[in-house]
């Protein structure tokens, strides 16, 4: 079903990418309310994904908003560049994402794996080798083991908020 209204011409908007700004003409509408909204580009879209990783990838890094700014302004030239306040929001964004992951139970991540094994599984040794025991004296008789240990992460320090 068609959406009440018609497009009345086109107006330009331009997108910065990586490679440079890119302008587009968006349709106008007339006869409706609502607004234009591109299955390509979304709505409001100022700058593609990959600009948005370099800021995020640079900021990471431990660039400064400013240092950000300034280095994708040397890379990609003036008229790609994006402004501190974008690049400070994008910045913030991430920060509160992490911290919002960092904060997290820890029950929701925290899982120990194991298994039972009977000796006659072969994975456990029945018997110890002699060589390990005295002469003349007889190793315990062997019994099932649980075997239990915990995620790779573990013994890695739990990451805390940054600011």
């Amino acid at each position: 079903m068609r959406s009440p209204g018609a497009r009345n011409g086109y107006r330009p908007a331009t997108v910065k990418t990586t490679v440079g700004p890119v302008t587009l003409e968006r349709p106008k509408l007339r006869g409706t309310t609502a607004a234009f909204v591109s299955r390509l580009f979304g709505k409001h879209v100022t700058k593609t994904n990959a600009l948005e990783s370099l800021v995020i990838a640079s900021f990471v890094r431990g660039l400064s908003v400013r240092d950000v700014e300034a280095t994708l302004a040397d890379a990609l030239g003036d008229q790609a560049a994006i402004s501190k306040s974008t690049v400070s929001q994008v910045c913030q964004a991430i920060k509160t994402e992490y911290n919002t992951w960092a904060r997290r139970p820890w029950a929701m991540s925290c899982s120990i794996s194991c298994s039972w094994m009977p000796p006659s599984s072969g994975c456990i040794p029945a018997r110890r080798p002699s060589r390990s025991w005295p002469r003349g004296a007889s190793p315990p008789p062997a019994s099932p083991s649980l075997l239990a240990w915990p995620p790779a992460w573990w013994s890695r320090p739990r990451p805390g908020p940054i600011s």
